[in-house]
């Protein structure tokens, strides 16, 4: 199968193209600095694995990432929006930063977005394709919003990304379109005392994505393949 990742320089997303390899796929992995990702340029050796430099920000760094991946391939079957950051933590009202929220929603809801318009047509021309959209369960409604303040900004891009997600899946009528929490990772963003192994969260949701079906399109799992609530 082919895959597009998004931030595959560390964390989930260098985990995902790690097990992907093992699985015998072609990953098309994105960094913002392709030189200084130096695990995915060992991981390129294989022959599985291309680094792609691109800014999820930039639509023009986007569309040259397009450029190069449509060279080397005429379809995409898995597009995994990963690239996130969490820019003010502790975030409260006293402090809360507008350009920080401006900086997050730029990388977490409208990078998706830019991403996903930039290559829905290799998409479309996949095998069964996916896109998985890694949100979290901070953006849920239901579980977070009634009980908790703070992280405006990280919390909010979430939700809006969700919200995204199933407008998305309308558009793209062809492909199963999903959001995932993928658990609390220890990762740089999630911290060491993060309770799931990048490891871990990366294996589940990978089984998640081989079992999906067009019938879950719209919809929000975690990282076990629970259905999570809104």
């Amino acid at each position: 199968m082919r895959y597009l990742i998004t931030g595959a320089n560390r964390g989930i997303g260098l985990e995902f193209v790690k097990q992907l390899v093992a699985n015998g796929d072609t990953i098309f992995a994105t960094a913002r600095n392709r030189e200084a990702a130096t695990e995915l340029n060992e991981l390129a050796k294989t022959g599985q694995v291309f680094p792609i430099e691109l800014d999820v920000t930039d639509v023009d760094s986007v569309a040259q990432a397009r450029e190069v991946v449509g060279a080397k391939t005429d379809a995409i079957d898995v597009l995994i929006n990963n690239a996130g950051a969490f820019f003010d933590r502790n975030e409260k009202l006293a402090t809360f930063n507008p350009d920080a929220m401006r900086k997050t929603f730029e990388t977490n809801t409208i990078g998706t977005m830019n991403v996903t318009k930039a290559f829905a047509d290799l998409l479309n021309a996949g095998n069964n394709p996916r896109l998985v959209n890694i949100s979290s369960n901070l953006g849920s409604l239901t579980t977070l919003g009634r009980n908790r303040s703070g992280d405006y900004s990280y919390n909010a891009s979430k939700a809006a990304l969700n919200m995204l997600t199933r407008m998305l899946s309308y558009d793209l009528p062809d492909v199963t379109v999903i959001c995932v929490h993928p658990g609390w990772v220890q990762t740089d963003m999630g911290g060491s005392r993060a309770a799931i192994t990048p490891e871990a969260s990366v294996e589940g949701l990978l089984g998640l994505i081989g079992r999906l079906t067009p019938a879950d399109t719209n919809s929000f799992f975690g990282w076990t393949g629970e259905d999570w609530a809104w």
